[in-house]
């Protein structure tokens, strides 16, 4: 395929090996800022936590064709689950997702799933003044 007409995304599938109640469990998410280039955490409380089989597939191709895999990645995972209309959401896959911790503990000390971009904003939060 011609690189300047490729196109790479990812899709994870999962399959639930054992499913719980997530009672003393929260998610942490980066909450951006309105009106500044920062954002802080916050925690979620979520339904249930799964331990999961994840394969997380690299697909090449145009945009609106099926796409050709070019890379897997095979591994087990514990996500929070949310029920949504009656289908489960997998919180760890959202662009702000910090990570999972047990309600009491430090906020700041989840932030090891936080994309590069929203690490940045904390940091910056955290040498400016808080808002």
């Amino acid at each position: 395929m011609n690189e300047q007409n490729a196109r790479y995304w990812q899709v994870k599938d999962y399959t639930i090996r054992q499913i719980m109640p997530a009672t003393g469990f929260v998610a942490v998410f980066a909450m951006d800022s309105e009106t500044s280039d920062k954002c802080w955490l916050e925690s979620v409380p979520i339904d249930l936590l799964a331990v999961v089989d994840v394969v997380e597939k690299t697909l090449e191709g145009k945009i609106g064709a099926v796409g050709r895999e070019v890379g897997r990645e095979e591994y087990t995972d514990v996500v929070g689950l949310e029920l949504d209309d009656g289908f489960f959401q997998v919180v760890n896959d959202a662009s702000n997702f910090a990570g999972l911790q047990r309600v009491g503990e430090d906020i700041n000390d989840a932030i090891g799933s936080l994309h590069v971009e929203y690490r940045r904003k904390l940091e910056r939060r955290e040498q400016g003044d808080d808002e």
